[in-house]
């Protein structure tokens, strides 16, 4: 843990002061270059300023870098600044000639170049560019406006984005393109592969593939039609209703770019190998793209703080085992739910009794020290609200802004329930519930037992799981009050659908003495 993380936390808000003007438009050319293995940009961005200041401040890539900054055909003068709280990001300080009107937009064109990387690669069989390495010039606050880029790609190779094709010129050094749209990342597959194209609802679901993965193709685009009526069903439309999966040659993990799910032939050789028969398969399948389509649906919520990205990521990652659950079996969500218990006992967080707000500190970048947490709180809080998480979530989305207070805010006034004690207890402090009962008495018609005296930071109910010889009922216990009993019982289970953190696998009473007891 980097010590000064909550002091980066703090400033962030003074750092997003910095940025006084907004982007109305942005305008780029971009040109490959196979002999030098470079990629070169033009950015022409139209910014509105909101006071008369001649600093101007962007951020870029690390790997971009500056030749040139001109203001109508003048050069300006610049500096950048590495950013150490950042991740491979550099500050842009632009001095303009004269003091701008706030009544009048900026043009300012930019002119870089980007080695080959990470998030920026064009070989003979692709080219991607990732935006989530911020190629392109941008400000902290999350803002809408229209772009437009211009591309030369080789003949017959097709392109995705969040964007529409707007002009399209065949010449002898490739396919002239232009393509706009007004949301989306700036994140673009270019590939020479086979094309298709099909509708899901109010949703375009556009895949690329190579010809020998055909039948694959067939079973991910049924899939992703499948998939996206219920998310849909569930959130409504997402933020953009054009969806792109490309499958591409290589080796490495699948990935949501921000714009397009990139699938690699790996991963399909992979679950060719590992599926048994077809049925097998295609549960392999679905669940890799539940989770990519998953953040295709709240990729592009904005956080109230970078810190809340802990949030985020347990709200992406919830709602995609629901999906599971709803398509598989609520046994399937269950066994999903345990293994991410037995992951959370195991984290460094719970060793070293991190809280998830102390992970988040410094932007949010040490939260995965306390994962899978964040997804488990969401659990916690389908509980809470009586399994309306995705009624509550859908509410959520519409606000706009991620953060955990909006969250708890929104439940406390539509279910009357102050989960204050679940903040300080569980989110600000590091929580470790330990199921085993005080005060303890089995009686022939009651049942007696303290689940508070060692848990004091529970304020909520307990579900407690009564076993009969020929039935079971599911009692929810406020943790101290005696439970009837109406005949001899067999056993008790404490908190058998594991909506506490830490609990892996139900604790029960089975003869009057504790036991560990597998769901």
């Amino acid at each position: 843990m980097n010590l000064y993380r909550p002091l980066i936390s703090s400033f962030y808000s003074r750092f997003v002061n910095l940025f006084t003007q907004k982007i109305i438009s942005l305008s780029s050319k971009i040109y490959l270059t196979e002999k030098t293995r470079l990629v070169e940009f033009e950015t022409a961005i139209k910014f509105r300023p909101t006071n008369n200041n001649q600093t101007i401040h962007c951020l870029i890539s690390a790997d971009c870098n500056l030749l040139e900054i001109n203001y109508l055909g003048i050069p300006l003068k610049f500096k950048t600044k590495p950013m150490r709280f950042l991740d491979n990001i550099q500050l842009v300080v632009i001095e303009l000639p004269i003091k701008p009107n706030i009544n009048l937009d900026i043009s300012i064109t930019f002119k870089y170049y980007c080695s080959q990387s990470k998030y920026i690669s064009f070989n003979t069989e692709s080219i991607l560019m990732d935006n989530r390495g911020r190629l392109f010039p941008y400000t902290p606050n999350k803002e809408l406006y229209h772009w437009e880029i211009n591309i030369i790609i080789p003949q017959s190779w097709h392109i995705i984005s969040a964007g529409k094709i707007i002009k399209k010129t065949l010449k002898h050094n490739g396919q002239h393109l232009t393509i706009g749209g007004d949301n989306g990342n700036l994140s673009f597959v270019i590939a020479a592969t086979l094309k298709t194209t099909e509708t899901a609802d109010e949703n375009t679901i556009t895949l690329l593939y190579p010809r020998q993965y055909l039948n694959q193709a067939r079973t991910l685009m049924n899939l992703a039609k499948t998939i996206i009526g219920m998310y849909q069903s569930k959130y409504g439309n997402p933020f953009n209703t054009r969806l792109n999966i490309a499958i591409l040659p290589g080796d490495f993990n699948i990935y949501f770019d921000g714009d397009n799910i990139v699938i690699p032939t790996s991963l399909l050789e992979k679950i060719k190998e590992e599926g048994k028969n077809p049925k097998e398969r295609e549960k392999i399948y679905f669940i890799n793209l539940v989770q990519q389509l998953s953040n295709y649906w709240w990729n592009n919520i904005s956080l109230a703080h970078p810190d809340e990205i802990w949030l985020q990521n347990g709200i992406k990652d919830y709602s995609a085992l629901l999906n599971i659950g709803e398509f598989y079996g609520q046994g399937e969500f269950y066994q999903s739910i345990e293994k991410l218990q037995r992951q959370y006992i195991n984290s460094i967080g719970y060793r070293e009794n991190i809280s998830i707000v102390k992970g988040a500190c410094g932007l949010g970048r040490d939260w995965q020290v306390i994962y899978p947490l964040n997804i488990l709180l969401i659990h916690t809080l389908n509980f809470l609200v009586k399994g309306n998480i995705v009624q509550v979530l859908q509410e959520f989305k519409k606000q706009g802004d991620c953060s955990w207070n909006k969250l708890v805010n929104l439940i406390n006034k539509k279910y009357n329930l102050d989960l204050k004690w679940l903040t300080d207890n569980f989110v600000k402090r590091h929580p470790k519930c330990t199921w085993e009962l005080t005060k303890v008495e089995w009686e022939e018609r009651e049942f007696k037992g303290n689940f508070l005296e060692k848990n004091k930071g529970w304020k909520g109910p307990v579900e407690i799981l009564l076993i009969y010889k020929d039935h079971e009922t599911l009692y929810k216990w406020d943790g101290l009050s005696s439970i009837p009993i109406k005949e001899e019982l067999t056993k008790i289970i404490i908190d058998p659908f594991l909506y506490l953190p830490g609990n892996i696998s139900g604790i029960a009473y089975e003869n009057k003495v504790i036991n560990q007891m597998g769901l």
